[in-house]
């Protein structure tokens, strides 16, 4: 398993992730603060300015982690993350999550984003296992991990956030190195 590798850049074909910069201050801002993209990660805290400021410079260059910023491949506006995090070298594992502005949801560019995110992790980084939460308020989400990119539930940690004056639950997804690879085999492969 390789855990030095440089923060990539990675082409799709309507999304570019790509190591975030300082530069992305005020496009980041207006992903820690939309309401729904908050609501859907399950976010309750609120994040300054200079707080924000600091994460950038210190994500850029922390190594074992890679947040990549999503944007839009035609006009380069930066629209949301993706994120490969808490890595365990020792058992090939890590966590992923992805987060996308409200604007943008429903379109398909988190799929795009993560499957993408999810071939670096296998194929680069050299993961066994990639593993993530999503709250059973959102059932979209649920779907795509489950049915467009081949993770499969494993439990609930029951009652873990308390939003909107109620309790929800988070359901906990993995994907493994020998599932991504079957599902990567069985689709259909471009004629050159």
């Amino acid at each position: 398993m390789n855990l030095t590798l440089p923060k990539p850049t990675l082409r799709g074909e309507r999304v570019l992730l790509r190591p975030f910069t300082t530069d992305d201050l005020e496009a980041y801002l207006l992903l820690l603060t939309d309401p729904e993209g908050l609501r859907l990660t399950g976010t309750q805290a609120s994040f300054t300015r200079e707080q924000t400021e600091g994460w950038l410079a210190k994500i850029a260059a922390q190594p074992g982690r890679y947040d990549l910023a999503i944007t839009l491949e035609e006009t380069g506006e930066l629209i949301g993350e993706v994120v490969v995090n808490d890595l365990d070298g020792d058992n090939r594992l890590a966590n992923l999550r992805v987060g996308l502005r409200a604007a943008y949801t429903g379109r398909g560019y988190g799929t795009e984003a993560m499957r993408l995110m999810i071939a670096f992790a296998f194929e680069q980084i050299g993961l066994h296992r990639l593993e993530l939460e999503v709250f059973d308020f959102n059932p979209r989400a649920q779907h795509v991990y489950e049915h467009k990119l081949g993770f499969r539930r494993e439990g609930v940690l029951r009652d873990v956030l308390y939003l909107d004056g109620r309790y929800h639950s988070a359901i906990v997804m993995s994907l493994l190195e020998d599932e991504y690879r079957a599902s990567k085999a069985a689709q259909p492969q471009p004629v050159s």
